[in-house]
């Protein structure tokens, strides 16, 4: 136990210079995770120990002179115990991008500009806060649970020219992302946009930067490693983002957000109008994860035969939104006509319902048939399980439907949203999304613990 409050649960990481703990802070009455990183240089020479020693130092420093930030770890504590150095920061729950290419493969061009536009605006926020974090791979950029994208580790960082903490001459970051000026120990600015830029092309290719650099060209050759060609206007943005000359890079992050806000509505495929009433569209992906349970009274047989029997509950219970049975465990589901200024969908989803044993039931999304586009994909997957509570007398008997939910819900949204900040677009979509699930999800299951009391007097 650190300092009597931060105790270590595992340990989710270890490199050359520290180890990392998940870990809880038993101050605060909810008990939130947190992360703690040790300083723990193992092999290195004294020299090299001084310097990582220095490093480690520098991120709290960076980290506290930034202040709270949605898209950046927030520090919580910094201090040295047993004459080891920690730091205490917020635990980001998510899958860094690398981790995300490894398991859903090479990044569309509309998650590209997604990740652009999640991005930028908080290298523009460092940036005017004279930061340079100087080590952007995929690695350091995690989706987060919610949906949003977070820059972690900033023990790379250092602050710009001006303020008398350079290090000028030091060479930090991760080499095949590094920008020629960094590589010679010079890092600017636009060093952490040449460290962006390549970052996507990796995403995009799947391919090491190394080999997406022909030297005998001395030219970037990442196109000949595309699976699906990309657009002109990402290309060109891509393309300015990665010139080794600093001179013909882009020179800051709002000048790269000033450039992709009127293209990304003109891109391929991807920008086509797939809303009535808007000439143009842009995706945004809202996810939700929930569980809950309800408790029932009576033994796990009658609740099992109760489900089996949903044909004749279901689309009471669900109200106000409409189930429409299309077979035998189907349905189809409508929300209702959702919008405002002038945009409007009619969300209907198409489920199934499939068993595993006597307990276990699952219910996912089933694909409508191609029709026009509707502008909206949702995926819906929840698990359900049944756990009866032993008692002595039978008639006592209660059972737990446990059960979980993911849902993802992806709408291409018209022009007008455009003006909208893109976070504040994201976090209120994720907002929205979760108030509608807890709302029916509530009232669902008040709804059941009712009917089936009317169920086993019938």
């Amino acid at each position: 136990m650190l300092r009597d409050r931060y105790r270590a649960v595992k340990k989710i990481g270890q490199g050359g210079f520290g180890k990392t703990f998940l870990a809880v802070d038993e101050d605060k009455p909810s008990k939130p995770l947190c992360v703690i990183k040790q300083f723990f240089p193992s092999n290195q020479d004294p020299s090299s120990a001084i310097k990582a020693a220095e490093l480690f130092a520098q991120e709290a420093l960076r980290l506290d002179a930034l202040g709270k930030h949605a898209q950046i770890p927030e520090l919580f504590a910094y201090f040295e115990q047993d004459k080891n150095q920690y730091l205490i920061q917020e635990f980001i729950d998510g899958q860094n991008l690398a981790e995300e290419l490894v398991q859903e493969g090479v990044f569309s061009e509309t998650k590209i500009w997604l990740l652009l536009n999640h991005i930028l605006p908080v290298l523009q926020f460092i940036h005017e806060n004279q930061v340079i974090h100087r080590d952007i791979k995929p690695e350091n950029i995690i989706r987060r649970s919610d949906g949003q994208i977070v820059l972690v580790d900033f023990g790379a960082a250092k602050f710009a020219a001006g303020n008398g903490l350079t290090a000028t001459g030091t060479v930090i970051g991760s080499a095949a992302y590094t920008s020629p000026e960094q590589a010679r120990g010079k890092a600017i600015f636009g060093s952490d946009l040449y460290s962006l830029g390549v970052t996507c092309l990796h995403l995009l290719t799947g391919i090491d930067p190394f080999q997406l650099f022909d030297d005998a060209e001395n030219d970037w050759i990442w196109r000949d490693y595309l699976t699906t060609p990309v657009s002109d206007s990402l290309g060109k943005i891509l393309g300015r983002l990665v010139q080794p000359g600093t001179k013909k890079r882009y020179q800051s992050a709002e000048e790269v957000i000033q450039d992709i806000r009127p293209e990304r509505y003109a891109t391929s495929s991807h920008q086509e109008p797939t809303v009535s009433g808007s000439k143009a569209s842009f995706p945004y992906t809202f996810r939700n994860y929930s569980s809950g349970t309800i408790l029932l009274k009576g033994d796990m047989e009658s609740v099992s035969k109760y489900i089996e029997n949903h044909p004749q509950w279901l689309p009471q219970c669900i109200l106000p939104l409409k189930a429409r049975a299309i077979g035998a465990n189907a349905y189809s589901l409508n929300i209702g006509k959702i919008g405002a200024l002038g945009y409007e969908i009619d969300p209907t989803v198409n489920l199934y319902m499939t068993q595993d044993g006597r307990s276990n039931y699952q219910i996912k999304t089933q694909p409508i048939p191609a029709k026009d586009p509707n502008g909206y994909e949702v995926s819906f997957h929840s698990k359900i399980k049944l756990v009866e509570h032993p008692t002595r007398k039978p008639k006592n008997k209660t059972t737990r439907i446990e059960w979980d939910l993911t849902l993802i819900a992806k709408l291409d949204f018209p022009m007008f949203v455009m003006i909208l900040p893109t976070s504040l677009v994201q976090r209120t979509g994720d907002a929205i999304l979760n108030q509608v699930v807890k709302q029916v999800s509530d009232s669902f299951s008040e709804k059941i613990s009712q009917d089936f009391h009317r169920f086993l007097k019938s």
